[in-house]
């Protein structure tokens, strides 16, 4: 069981993410980022506008970068799409 399917399960959460700095194949640095969502909530949107893939309610990308440089861009994505189902609920 991925972290992020596990976190998805708290009462709180409509969206959750987990991201994970590792090496690139070219050596430089790169985030892996695994997003969770409650029905309603589309975080296949933000890991494809990422460059990842997925579906509505689960979906990753890999970024290159430092977690400093990818996650609060990462995050300001994810809050849209919060904003954005609970708009539509």
């Amino acid at each position: 069981v991925q972290l992020s399917s596990m976190l998805i399960t708290a009462n709180e959460a409509d969206i959750s993410a987990v991201f994970l700095e590792k090496v690139a194949e070219n050596g430089g640095p790169a985030v892996e980022c695994s997003f969770r969502a409650r029905p309603g909530f589309n975080v296949g949107e933000v890991a494809f506008e990422l460059g990842g893939g997925g579906h509505p309610p689960a979906s990753g990308c890999t970024i290159q970068g430092t977690i400093e440089e990818v996650a609060p861009r990462v995050v300001e994505l994810l809050k849209q799409a919060r904003r954005k189902g609970l708009a539509a609920s």
